[in-house]
């Protein structure tokens, strides 16, 4: 794993209280979405989505043992919303009460999420791979993975020519009926006047080979 001391690249404000740290970041060009909490329920606590701003949450260790010992929480969601409370800051908490210091990252989730997709990070003994270690090498390599993948997609965001190339392919939803149409302000009737009025619609290429040659350069 990389060593913390890469995080005083990202970090830029000091540690020397339990607070909220910001981090250097490009940002999207993305339509704009506000930041929303939700209470899911007791047990699960508050879920966060449409996070456009990244930052973390440092949680210092307390009591009598306290450790040289740091993590970061990555809390899950698919990158469509995020658990914060139960998988960053009840862990951060428990860690800190006995000597870790834990950093909670409240990373950025891109709009939509995945959709039909997701990850499931988890490690079993199986096959071949029978011993305790092999479960220690298969959580060390998912989240390698892992981390290596969001460093991808924030490449792909940030310096290729998709997001663009998406805008304009959707551009119609982004004025008049069509984003009246995607806020689900039109009502049925409204929807079938509007399809009986216009004629039909021009086919348009998806260009999925393209858009999956621009992904393909930055793996």
């Amino acid at each position: 794993m990389k060593k913390l001391f890469l995080l005083s690249l990202l970090i830029t404000i000091s540690l020397n209280a339990q607070e909220k740290i910001s981090i250097k970041h490009q940002k999207w060009e993305l339509k704009s979405y506000e930041e929303n909490s939700v209470l899911i329920s007791k047990q699960e606590g508050v879920w966060l989505d449409n996070i456009s701003v990244p930052e973390m949450h440092l949680y210092k260790a307390k009591g009598d043992s306290i450790t040289d010992k740091a993590m970061i929480i990555c809390p899950g969601g698919a990158l469509l919303f995020s658990a914060y409370e139960k998988e960053g800051v009840k862990l951060a908490k428990k860690l800190a009460l006995n000597g870790i210091t834990a950093l909670v990252l409240k990373y950025r989730t891109y709009p939509g999420g995945l959709q039909g997709g997701g990850v499931n990070f988890d490690a079993k003994l199986r096959r071949n791979s029978t011993d305790v270690e092999d479960i220690f090498h298969a959580h060390i390599g998912g989240a390698d993975t892992f981390a290596r993948a969001l460093l991808v997609a924030e490449k792909i965001l940030t310096d290729s020519p998709y997001p663009a190339l998406r805008k304009e392919r959707y551009a119609s939803f982004d004025s008049g009926q069509g984003e009246a149409f995607e806020k689900g302000s039109l009502s049925l009737e409204e929807i079938s006047k509007i399809g009986i009025e216009n004629r039909a619609p021009n086919r348009i290429s998806g260009k999925q080979e393209m858009f999956e040659n621009i992904i393909n350069q930055y793996l």
